[in-house]
């Protein structure tokens, strides 16, 4: 079965994020292009790590991401998190 492509592609700030008990990474995002919507999603868990480390690194120098989400509701799947130039 083809893997489903992410739907939405979104500029955000980093307000925050960790890793819980059992591994999973969550980051808290603030949706810039909608209407600054705030909430908490997971990433891949496949790099996991590679996004919270990316995560850190923008929250820490204040830099605006781009992420690639399965869906713009609380918990949907962070495919990928790319820090950006301001």
């Amino acid at each position: 079965m083809p893997q489903q492509n992410p739907v939405s592609f979104d500029n955000c700030r980093v307000l925050g994020g960790g890793p819980t008990e059992d591994g999973t990474v969550n980051i808290l995002l603030e949706l810039t292009d909608n209407n600054h919507t705030k909430d908490w999603y997971v990433a891949n868990p496949n790099v996991r790590h590679e996004i919270l480390e990316t995560a850190l690194t923008a929250l820490s120098a204040n830099l605006p991401v781009s992420v690639l989400l399965e869906s713009t509701t609380r918990y949907s799947k962070l495919d990928r998190l790319y820090v950006m130039k301001q």
